[in-house]
Parts: structure tokens; sequence; C-alpha cells
């Protein structure tokens, strides 16, 4: 349902900068760092973000720093 075309944008580097840094990501803040989403990109956005998001806790599984 977005506009065709869009969500490829959040493949671009200006989109995925964002995500450096930080720990956790969402949408409105609510867990950590807010990230504004690509304008007609929404569902594309919020996967890269949710994506984002299970990586970083598979890593911190992975290095023993989840579940302490």
């Amino acid at each position: 349902s977005e506009t065709p075309g869009m969500g490829s944008r959040v493949n671009s580097s200006g989109f995925l900068s964002r995500f450096i840094g930080g720990t956790y990501f969402s949408v409105d803040g609510s867990v950590g760092t807010k990230v504004d989403t690509m304008t007609n990109a929404t569902y594309s956005s919020k996967a890269v973000i949710s994506a984002v998001n299970i990586a970083l806790d598979k890593f911190a599984e992975l290095n023993g720093a989840k579940g302490d």
C-alpha cells in the first residue's frame, strides 16, 4: 500500500545512517532512539527499525549481555 518505489529508499545511506550509535529504535521514541520514517515508505521504515532491533537483541545475546 506504499507508493511504488518509495520503500526502496530505506536502503539509502541517509536513512540507514540514522541507526549509527543507538541502542534500540522506535518510530515514536517510546523505546530507545526515535527514528523518523521515510515519507510514503512507513511500512518499509518500520520493517527496517524492527530488523535492526532484532539484530541488536541477537548481538547482545551472542555476546552474553542479554538476560543479566
